[in-house]
């Protein structure tokens, strides 16, 4: 078989995969996130903020609904290992974090990397498919929705994954509940200014490379609306403490629930194993760069 260019079997760089952003790699470690459990106070411009944030750990998504204590509560789950995985490691977060750190250790350029890999992580997310990552989960979500004033989904892919995201999502039957401010957005793609590609679609923000909580702070911006509290649930715990930043800029109370349901799948992640899965994608569907 012949290998796109990028894949030479005697480059240590074979079969990167990536995920658009950054952040999606350095994550912290479950047991960093005890750092962030109690309750702070942030000072921002010499101005008191007494909204509360904590950063708990969760395993099940059933487990959001305690923390829902106010009607006026906005929802946020990123999707990659907390709603959906694929299938296999093939495509997965842990596949592409082992694939980065390798390459890190080399002294490659990370955002060369990247963008060297980007194609090859958009052709394999063309044909695989993802699955829940709980038994019922579409159930559980339905009761969350009932329990809050609105939800979304937050997540780093980036722009050429919305149309397989968004039909993976539904697949599912993950579709969150109609926008009560739908009637904000002129089209149904909609995006903001931001300083990278990025996207909001029937509910779902898709940050590419910016900061999960600047985007976030844009969409409230746009529909011009402030919860009394966000429960924010992600598995990496970089991402939940730039939503918690940016909850204490605007004064609201924030919930972080750091969710470890899929760390025993990453700690098993076998890059042999994966590896020769791609070599066998790859000759049922040919990459053409």
């Amino acid at each position: 078989m012949i290998l796109p260019k990028i894949f030479n079997q005697n480059s240590s760089t074979t079969f990167i995969l990536c995920t658009i952003m950054l952040a999606n790699f350095n994550n912290l470690s479950a047991n960093n996130i005890n750092n962030f459990s109690e309750v702070r106070k942030l000072d921002l411009k010499n101005t008191t903020i007494n909204a509360t944030s904590s950063i708990k750990e969760i395993h099940q998504i059933q487990e959001v609904s305690q923390y829902l204590t106010r009607k006026n509560c906005l929802v946020i789950f990123d999707i990659d290992n907390t709603l959906l995985f694929p299938k296999t490691d093939l495509g997965s977060d842990q596949w592409f974090s082992h694939m980065v750190e390798a390459q890190t250790k080399l002294g490659v350029d990370t955002n060369t990397a990247i963008q060297a890999v980007l194609p090859i992580y958009f052709h394999v997310h063309a044909k695989i498919d993802l699955v829940p990552t709980e038994l019922d989960l579409a159930t559980k979500l339905t009761h969350i929705h009932t329990c809050c004033h609105h939800a979304i989904c937050l997540t780093a892919r980036s722009l050429p994954l919305v149309p397989a995201t968004m039909a993976q999502l539904t697949k599912n039957n993950l579709d969150f509940p109609a926008n009560p401010y739908a009637h904000l957005f002129i089209a149904i793609e909609h995006s903001f200014d931001l300083p990278h590609p990025h996207m909001y679609k029937n509910n779902v923000l898709f940050c590419g490379l910016n900061d999960k909580g600047t985007v976030l702070l844009a969409y409230l911006d746009h529909i011009n609306y402030k919860p009394d509290l966000i429960v924010f649930v992600d598995d990496k715990a970089k991402n939940i403490t730039a939503v918690e930043l940016a909850a204490k800029q605007r004064n609201i109370e924030f919930v972080g629930l750091r969710y470890a349901g899929c760390d025993q799948r990453v700690q098993d992640f076998n890059h042999a194993d994966t590896q020769q899965e791609l070599q066998e994608f790859l000759t049922k569907h040919p990459y053409n760069n």
